[in-house]
């Protein structure tokens, strides 16, 4: 009939030996340009899995893995106050509740990168510290109800979190026993908090 498909679509069964066998039906029917796309509840460890057993797709389609965590479906927030300005004085705030200590004050959040440029650690400090070998990450993105900057388009953003990703070492991205990637607070932001909690308990 003439027909010349750009892809398949293989949505649910065994993935992996399914795909071996439509690659295999596509091939002697002459269509090797034809693509296998893989979806149905697909995640990272899912995908491995059928690499590993080299299964020829060419594409995977991720949807509810991607935007919906299995084991952290929703995000619970809670809004905890850092800081009070009040007639241009500043007064900083804590929680000091057992496991549920908040750091008082406004804050950033500097990453440190080797010579690299692949990420080391990152430093959560108070808004005022500056790191000479490391960046900034917090940036404003709304003052007195308007926006301070134009969103970036999607291909900008796609495009920013594929070179972010790359940087991260790679032990880091391991899906099995991955160490903890480094986070600490900074000395000043330490000390701030013991001075609140010195003056809530005098």
């Amino acid at each position: 009939m003439g027909l010349n498909p750009k892809g398949i679509r293989l949505d649910s069964g065994n993935l992996a030996e399914e795909s071996k066998m439509a690659r295999a039906m596509l091939d002697a029917a002459g269509l090797r340009q034809t693509k296998v796309f893989a979806s149905g509840d697909l995640d990272e460890f899912i995908i491995t899995r059928m690499l590993a057993q080299q299964s020829p797709i060419d594409m995977f389609a991720v949807g509810t893995a991607l935007v919906t965590s299995k084991d952290a479906p929703s995000l619970g927030a809670v809004y905890k106050l850092a800081e009070l300005e009040h007639d241009g004085r500043v007064r900083y705030a804590a929680k000091f509740s057992e496991d549920k200590v908040t750091y008082p004050g406004r804050k950033q959040v500097f990453r440190f990168a080797d010579a690299n440029g692949c990420y080391e650690r990152d430093v959560i400090a108070c808004e005022g510290e500056r790191y000479e070998r490391a960046s900034p990450l917090l940036e404003c993105a709304m003052r007195d109800g308007r926006r301070t900057q134009d969103s970036p388009a999607l291909t900008e953003i796609r495009d920013f979190a594929r070179a972010s990703v790359q940087r991260i070492p790679s032990r880091y991205r391991e899906l099995h026993n991955a160490p903890k990637y480094p986070v600490k607070y900074s000395d000043d932001l330490v000390r701030l908090l013991e001075r609140v909690r010195g003056r809530i308990s005098s």
